[in-house]
């Protein structure tokens, strides 16, 4: 059986959210991550990966399904250094780096 390599590209939008409203901290560091992307294989899309976002420090893991169209979107997570993971049977696992 030949098996392909899945692709991800992820891209991470990074939400500020300051201590007091009040306040604008345009140098602060962000306290939340809000991570997108897409799973493909070439060009086309990975229909049902599971997409795992593994927090470096705590190990603390968040998981999602990709839909139809290889779309993914993880719930805000609180900044940090994560490792992407998305995987399916039939194609190799991918691990990238996320560092805000």
């Amino acid at each position: 059986m030949r098996r392909y390599r899945a692709i991800a590209f992820v891209a991470a939008w990074i939400a500020v959210v300051p201590a007091h409203a009040d306040v604008s901290l345009p140098d602060a560091l962000p306290t939340a991550l809000n991570i997108l992307g897409t799973v493909t294989n070439a060009t086309h899309p990975v229909a049902h990966a599971l997409v795992i976002a593994l927090n470096t420090h705590d190990l603390a893991a968040t998981q999602v399904w990709t839909a139809i169209d290889g779309s993914f979107a993880l719930p805000a997570l609180r900044a940090d250094v994560y490792r992407i993971i998305a995987v399916k049977a039939g194609f190799a696992p991918l691990v990238t780096t996320l560092v805000p």
